[in-house]
């Protein structure tokens, strides 16, 4: 059976609104659009891919700019797959930033580095896990995507034993912008080896190993 909250996602993306509706009830609206639980991740899976690819043309062939402001560079944009997969392969590695493509360890001295990883809460709001609110296709289709948005470099950040995506913004105010979307604990400053947290965070819904 398909996982409810590609129904939802779906969902959004037909322009049905979901307030108050149960997983039934969104699965029957989405029949209207063709859509059933069978074929329902293959469809997700499809549109992803195709938000993705655009996001990746889009920026792939931009003109250089190096204002901080603008937060869109003329790098290209490679795609990943299988993240969690990978990430898995940096358990036990030294703490530390390393390159998602090459697997070293980097000393970065300039950007902010920033995710969209949220640890999976229970339902008292302390850690469950860590990769446990994203399926394998969802992280995949997140990395691209923030990456492509956000014209940012991707990077693999291990800490506490726990590996997760990161990347790296050129513009501190993007950066802080998607800590707060993203609920994160705080953005950290490669250039003045500092952090600076995010006083919206709520470690109920994004707890920490011990939380």
């Amino acid at each position: 059976m398909a996982n409810n909250r590609i129904a939802y996602g779906l969902a959004k993306k037909f322009g049905i609104d979901t307030t108050g509706k149960s997983p039934g009830e969104v699965w029957e609206l989405l029949k209207k659009h063709g859509i059933t639980e069978e074929n329902a991740e293959g469809e997700f899976k499809k549109q992803s891919e195709e938000k993705t690819e655009k996001l990746i043309d889009k920026y792939s062939d931009s003109p250089e700019e190096d204002k901080e402001s603008s937060g869109i560079g003329a790098k290209k944009i490679r795609r990943v797959n299988k993240v969690i997969e990978t990430l898995k392969t940096y358990e036990g590695k030294s703490e530390g930033t390393y390159d998602y493509h090459t697997g070293k360890q980097v000393n970065l001295t300039d950007g902010y580095m920033v995710t969209f990883h949220q640890n999976e809460a229970d339902e008292q709001g302390h850690y469950k896990s860590h990769y446990g609110r994203y399926t394998d296709e969802e992280y995949d289709k997140l990395s691209n995507e923030f990456a492509a948005e956000n014209s940012a470099e991707i990077y693999v950040g291990v800490f506490d034993n726990e590996p997760e995506i990161s990347f790296k913004i050129n513009n501190f105010s993007q950066a802080k912008k998607l800590a707060k979307i993203y609920n994160q604990k705080s953005t950290w400053n490669n250039q003045k080896q500092k952090e600076w947290k995010n006083p919206f965070y709520n470690h109920k819904k994004n707890p920490m190993r011990g939380d």
